[in-house]
């Protein structure tokens, strides 16, 4: 499936992860889920428009934007209470 790439982000997530224990202040996002298929492949393209999530830029399309917006719905709502909030729990797992 040429819109699909295998994902190999698990350096890049254990870093981020150990910089999030050193810093009270960072919030960890993974949106990984929401570019997922079926099948795990990190989706870069939609499946039935094929319009591309991302620019050459490596920025969100408007399209892109649509798939992750419940990121920031979720963002929003939890605000408050991330004020307070230290490593782990600052780890959220956001809901697709």
């Amino acid at each position: 499936m040429p819109e699909a790439i295998q994902e190999d982000d698990g350096p890049m997530l254990e870093r981020i992860e150990e910089l999030a224990k050193n810093c009270e202040k960072c919030v960890f996002y993974d949106i990984r889920c929401f570019h997922l298929n079926e099948k795990s492949q990190f989706m870069t393209v939609d499946p039935i428009s094929k319009l591309r999530y991302f620019e050459r830029t490596v920025h969100y399309t408007s399209i892109g934007l649509k798939v992750i917006e419940p990121v920031f719905v979720q963002m929003a709502n939890e605000f408050d209470r991330l004020l307070n909030v230290k490593y782990p729990e600052n780890m959220l797992q956001l809901n697709h």
